[in-house]
């Protein structure tokens, strides 16, 4: 027999989000066999605290279009917040502290939200008809047949991941207004009865807002606008206005270091974020304006793998700075500074 997992589990509450059934995740209010054995997920996994973010943002575009009939629009994870802002570019300085005061009474509330599994024929339909934020390309392309809808008070949405069952369960929060729009400021990672921050972050910013401008250019606002440009066939043409803005943007940045006369330039990025590719055509400019760049890897700076750290799982961790022998590479750049040569290593990824 199948009930819902909220049914099955007494007192769930704060920091706890979803959970894990036989390697899959699922929600609160997802329907589970009465037997199954889960392992409950808090804020402090990646994916727990997406589903505290989605139930914030939910219940937040909800009272912004109960209040004042505004559409809101999710741009950028930011700090440990989230930038939003108004679709129709309205100032929200001013009803900021209203919001902030109604959300605090909804969680108060403690009101269960609802979920349906809807055919996408229905799901269409309902949210076409109804009070939220309604993308029709999006659905356009899905390809699932059923689709998960959440309401409170007949205002319906559609996420791809679940939601907190009850309002009450956001117990750590902020919103603020910021720039053209507001910032939610989600729990901080590692201590979780307190409100994280987003610090000093201006050039982030700034370069959000480009990548925006980017893709308002290339006619690409939603997800639904890109998957409609691969149906089209004319997703070449879209990949080849990017490379020239890429381009562009590396000219720009190649002659500002001219300008400044840098002689180190520190290139950063998640993995495979493309930091070799921009590096090796940032290189190609700098040689076409006279420089002669040196390319120095970090990855050619790994320790041996009997010296790599290890993660909490017993793995290799690659990912941390302990990973790279980082006292060498400075002795490497401070002696090219001082114009002498160096034998950097080359790491044998075998």
């Amino acid at each position: 027999m199948r009930r819902r997992l909220i049914d099955l589990i007494s007192d769930i509450n704060y920091p706890f989000t979803s959970a894990i059934i036989n390697n899959r995740r699922v929600g609160f209010l997802d329907e589970v066999e009465e037997n199954s054995t889960f392992k409950l997920i808090d804020i402090s996994d990646m994916e727990g605290m997406r589903t505290y973010a989605r139930t914030l943002t939910f219940l937040v575009s909800y009272l912004f279009y109960y209040l004042y009939g505004y559409k809101i629009q999710i741009k950028y994870s930011y700090g440990d917040g989230i930038y939003g802002e108004v679709i129709e570019n309205k100032n929200v300085k001013e009803i900021i502290p209203k919001i902030k005061n109604e959300l605090m009474k909804l969680i108060e509330s403690d009101i269960f939200l609802k979920k349906y599994d809807l055919r996408k024929e229905d799901a269409i339909k309902l949210l076409s008809n109804s009070k939220g934020n309604f993308e029709p390309k999006l659905f356009k392309y899905l390809s699932k047949d059923i689709l998960t809808i959440y309401s409170i008070n007949d205002y319906y949405t559609y996420f791809l991941g679940p939601l907190l069952p009850r309002t009450g369960m956001l117990k750590v929060f902020d919103i603020k207004p910021y720039r053209n729009g507001f910032i939610l400021l989600l729990p901080d990672k590692k201590e979780k009865f307190r409100v994280g921050g987003i610090d000093s972050r201006e050039k982030l910013f700034n370069t959000f807002e480009e990548s925006q401008t980017w893709i308002n250019t290339l006619g690409i606002k939603f997800v639904g606008d890109l998957n409609e440009k691969i149906v089209k066939n004319e997703i070449l043409d879209l990949i080849l206005i990017q490379e020239v803005l890429h381009e562009k943007k590396i000219k720009e940045i190649g002659d500002l270091i001219s300008e400044r006369k840098s002689k180190l330039i520190l290139i950063a990025g998640p993995t495979s974020s493309g930091k070799t590719t921009f590096t090796k055509k940032l290189s190609i400019y700098l040689r076409v304006i006279g420089f002669r760049p040196i390319i120095i890897s970090t990855d050619d700076y790994f320790l041996d793998r009997e010296k790599t750290p290890l993660n909490e799982c017993g793995e290799p961790d690659y990912e941390t700075i302990e990973a790279i022998d980082y006292k060498y590479l400075q002795k490497n750049i401070k002696e090219l500074f001082t114009g002498k040569k160096i034998q950097s290593p080359k790491f044998n990824l075998q």
